[in-house]
């Protein structure tokens, strides 16, 4: 582990951005949003995990 290392934002790709957010939502209860034109949740400590729908 690195000291003081924090992440900002992470970003998923995958075929069904609104399956895998409501999955991950259900799973952790984070709050679902939108964030740069992509689903997201927004973490309890304030790190937005966007969901980028992509092909195969």
């Amino acid at each position: 582990m690195i000291d003081h290392l924090t992440i900002g934002d992470l970003m998923i790709d995958c075929q069904n951005a609104a399956c895998v957010r409501d999955f991950y939502a259900d799973l952790t209860g984070w709050a679902k949003t939108v964030a740069w034109d992509c689903l997201a949740l927004k973490a309890y400590n304030g790190m937005t995990i966007l969901f980028a729908e992509t092909e195969n």
